[in-house]
């Protein structure tokens, strides 16, 4: 997948940023904001695999 913003967009993170192979998402629940930091991999079995 070459443009992976849009697609994790898509899926209803609060934010998104992509920067090369690593996506950062944040999602507010409640009072809480939980960010994550996603290493995106390669994996020839998948569209799109990150750890």
């Amino acid at each position: 997948m070459l443009d992976t913003e849009p697609f994790t967009n898509s899926a209803g993170f609060d934010e998104v940023s992509v920067d090369d192979r690593t996506i950062r998402v944040a999602n507010s629940v409640g009072i809480a904001e939980i960010n994550l930091v996603l290493e995106v991999v390669d994996d020839p079995d998948a569209v799109i695999a990150y750890e």
